[in-house]
């Protein structure tokens, strides 16, 4: 089926009840693997975001956009939106 083909550069040994692309026939799909009923709850956490979490995931996101493979640990992400203003404690974050 479609998913079977939209993943199959990956290989992983996984013991299955039936070979993956009969598991997944009926699989209903809206995008990138993700069911309708968690696409409504991805939606529902997104929006209920408040201005200071998405000025948080911005200042990561543009991290992980300058750095590509990079890892940011807590505290450095912590000092940057610290100094950014967008916390002013970790409990923040």
């Amino acid at each position: 089926g479609e998913q079977y083909d939209r993943f199959n550069w990956i290989w992983k040994d996984v013991t299955a009840f039936l070979p993956s692309e009969i598991e997944m026939k009926n699989q209903v799909t809206t995008g990138y693997g993700a069911n309708a009923a968690s696409t409504r709850g991805i939606a529902y956490v997104l929006k209920s975001l408040t201005k200071r979490h998405i000025e948080a995931l911005q200042v990561l996101s543009n991290f992980q956009e300058s750095k590509g493979d990079q890892d940011m640990d807590f505290q450095d992400f912590y000092v940057k939106c610290f100094n950014d203003l967008v916390v002013s404690n970790e409990a923040m974050l």
